[in-house]
Formats: structure tokens, C-alpha cells, sequence
């Protein structure tokens, strides 16, 4: 925002400094962006606004008209506008200023817009109030400027970090949604994971229910065992160490030597059914 955001009038019937925003209505009724103290002025009566970087006037196809320079305006009309043009609604009278031609004002420049239709009255009139214009007005103005110059800058700064911020926020947007998106497709990918999970733990009791079963029909079955208590006969033959999980543990059985018939020494490890051997065991219960 700058001071070219705004249009100035000089209300000459009340020595005022109007500050006017682009698009502002001016009319009788109170909802007016200013308030026309006049019977003859419409409730809104010409708004001034920006048309391609150009300010103008457009009559709001008021009853009895607005008047530029002494010359009026068609009903709806828009017509360009120029610093110093003065605007006319009955006996009100607005002189046009920019920030600029009103901060470096030229009297002559004014007199240079009245016509010959311009009421000859009112010239006399307005060139008497230029004397407190000039005195008075102006300077006071001046200061006015400085402030709102100041006023601005800060404004824009203000105007400038909220268009920023503005547009940081919607790329904040834009990654809560990337964010949520991916937040959803990690819980869809866990999801199938935890099926998988779930369909392996499902496999993994189906197959110990399996193999519980066929133990349970082998510990069931009429098929006759050896009986491990009997230590005598079972350890003459074969020796083992049982551990704590019911495995079997194979242990080394001392070397065993022996004699057959021929009288040569056959050296074996383990079990031995040999004839020689059947032999020797019965020699040794008859007492031979």
C-alpha cells in the first residue's frame, strides 16, 4: 500500500482534505464511502475508482447529474479524471489531487479549469478560499503525509510478511497432506504385513498341530517296544546316556578284546554277536 492507493479531493464549501480509497461511492446515503450534504445529490451519486491505471468518474445514473469542469456528465457516463478537474453536485465543489500535484499545488494549474460554463460565482468564491487553503491546509497536509508515508512503509512490510507467510502456510499445506498421504500408506503397507505375520503364525500352528498329532498316533500305536528298564540285558549289549530332552546321547564303550577260537585277538568297539563270542559267554556262565 502507498499514497498512489488513494485519490484526494478538496471539499472547497468546507476548506477539507478528502483521502479517498479506489472504488468509493460518493451519494446522500449514509453508506456512502462520504456522505453528500445536498437535496438535489443521489443516495449514490459517482464513485472514483482505477480503470486501467487511469482515474476516473462514473456517474451512478444520479437525478440531477454530476458536473466536471461546468460540463455534465451523461447518466452512467465514465470519464477519465485529471489533478486539479473540479467535481460538481449541486452546490458542492471537488477539487481532484493526486498524492503528488496536491503536495506540489499549482494555483494556476487550477484557474486553468474553469470554463466558460463554470459558474462565474464560484470562481470568485473558490479563489478567496484558496488563500486558506494555501495557508492552512496545505502545511497541515504536508505533516499529514509524512505520517501516512510512515504509515505505509510499516503497512507494507506488514502487507509483505503476511503475502509471505501466506504463501509458506500453503506449502505447509500441502505437506501435512504429503504427510498424511504417506502416514496412510505406511499404515496400509502394515496392514498387509501384519497379515503376513498373522498367516505365518496360522502355518506355524497347523503344522505343530500336524506333527503333535503324529506323535500322539506313534505313542498310541499297539506296535510292541523295547523295554528300556531292563538295565541287565540292555547294557550288555549297548551303552547311552539319556539327557534331559529325551535324546539319546551316544557314549564311547571302553575297547573290548577278544579271543576267539584260533586263539587270535579280534579288537572291537560296540556290540558283537560273533560265534566265537556266543561261545566265550557260555564257557563263562558254566563256569569252563
Amino acid at each position: 500500500m502507498s499514497l498512489k492507493s488513494f485519490f484526494y479531493l478538496w471539499n472547497a464549501n468546507r476548506q477539507q482534505i478528502i483521502e479517498v480509497p479506489h472504488h468509493s461511492v460518493f451519494g446522500r446515503s449514509e453508506e456512502s464511502y462520504y456522505v453528500i450534504d445536498s437535496t438535489v445529490a443521489s443516495r449514490f451519486h459517482f464513485k472514483l475508482y482505477l480503470n486501467d491505471s487511469k482515474s476516473v468518474i462514473e456517474d451512478l445514473k444520479s437525478s440531477n447529474g454530476t458536473f466536471v469542469n461546468g460540463l455534465g456528465l451523461d447518466p452512467g457516463e465514465v470519464f477519465e479524471l485529471n489533478s486539479y478537474d473540479i467535481i460538481t453536485v449541486g452546490t458542492s465543489h471537488y477539487v481532484f489531487f493526486t498524492a503528488d500535484t496536491l503536495k506540489d499545488f499549482d494555483k494556476e494549474k487550477l484557474k486553468e479549469k474553469f470554463g466558460e460554463d463554470f459558474p462565474r460565482d464560484f470562481q470568485e468564491e473558490i479563489l478567496k478560499k484558496l488563500i486558506a487553503f494555501e495557508r492552512y491546509a496545505l502545511p497541515r497536509f504536508h505533516r499529514i503525509l509524512v505520517a501516512r508515508k510512515f504509515q505505509f512503509a510499516v503497512a507494507d512490510v506488514e502487507s509483505s510478511r503476511k503475502e509471505e507467510l501466506s504463501i509458506l502456510e500453503e506449502k505447509k499445506l500441502q505437506v501435512d497432506e504429503q504427510k498424511e498421504n504417506l502416514e496412510k500408506l505406511y499404515r496400509e503397507k502394515m496392514e498387509i504385513i501384519n497379515n503376513n505375520y498373522n498367516k505365518i503364525e496360522a502355518q506355524q500352528n497347523n503344522v505343530n498341530k500336524k506333527h503333535d498329532q503324529e506323535i500322539e498316533t506313534i505313542k498310541s500305536s499297539e506296535t510292541q517296544t523295547v523295554d528300556l528298564s531292563d538295565q541287565d540285558l540292555f547294557s550288555k549289549y549297548f551303552h547311552s546316556s539319556y539327557d534331559e530332552e529325551n535324546s539319546y546321547l551316544d557314549i564311547p564303550e571302553e575297547t573290548t578284546v577278544l579271543k576267539p577260537s584260533n586263539g587270535k585277538e579280534k579288537v572291537i568297539k560296540g556290540l558283537s554277536f560273533s560265534s566265537s563270542s556266543k561261545s566265550r559267554d557260555n564257557q563263562e556262565e558254566t563256569g569252563d
